[in-house]
């Protein structure tokens, strides 16, 4: 008896309109952006991370509703998800417990409509409960949880609900989240 590999089977066997071309797994959840530049989602929509309002879960992957244009990049927090757009928009739905959206908002409920948070953007990465952003200039931008200093803003312990330049860095290529912390790799 022969058995696939759920990873193979989910980035071939479902989305059959168009083939995925890179994936980010989060918590529950999964990402998929695709070779016709669409994103999909599969797993738990708990805290509405799939981008889509009315299921709450699926393990079959289904298009993010209400996400406009062509996409490059995907990343998937723990209970959120972002996408970057080809024109260098940056948009985030699902959880907002600790300010991860980035949309400045002081109200920090759930939303399954992606909503744009930040422009000019080359490169998108998530950490369990923060968000970054790299743009085009090398300037890096952090939002969301700040329990450990995660946000690069100096203070410990606090939320960061819209994107904040961290200015002490010299130029960036290259960012990364991790579960409680950010990297970047200057350009030098």
């Amino acid at each position: 008896m022969k058995y696939l590999l759920p990873l193979l089977w989910l980035g071939s066997f479902f989305i059959t309109e168009s083939r995925a071309v890179s994936i980010s797994g989060g918590n529950d959840h999964t990402l998929y952006l695709c070779a016709d530049s669409s994103v999909w989602a599969s797993g738990s929509n708990a805290h509405k991370e799939l981008g889509i309002c009315c299921i709450s879960e699926t393990w079959k992957p289904l298009p993010v509703l209400g996400l406009p244009g062509k996409f490059v990049a995907v990343s998937a927090g723990l209970f959120f998800s972002m996408a970057l757009d080809e024109n260098g928009k940056v948009w985030t739905w699902g959880s907002n417990q600790s300010g991860q959206l980035g949309n400045c908002s002081t109200i920090l409920n759930d939303t399954c409509r992606p909503q744009q948070v930040i422009s000019n953007i080359q490169m998108i990465a998530t950490g369990d409960h923060h968000a970054m952003a790299l743009d085009s200039s090398g300037q890096v931008y952090v939002w969301g949880n700040n329990q450990y200093g995660q946000v690069g803003n100096g203070t410990w312990g606090n939320i960061s609900n819209k994107p904040y330049l961290v200015d002490t860095l010299p130029p960036v290529k290259a960012i990364a989240g991790g579960r409680f912390h950010s990297l970047a790799v200057t350009a030098t």
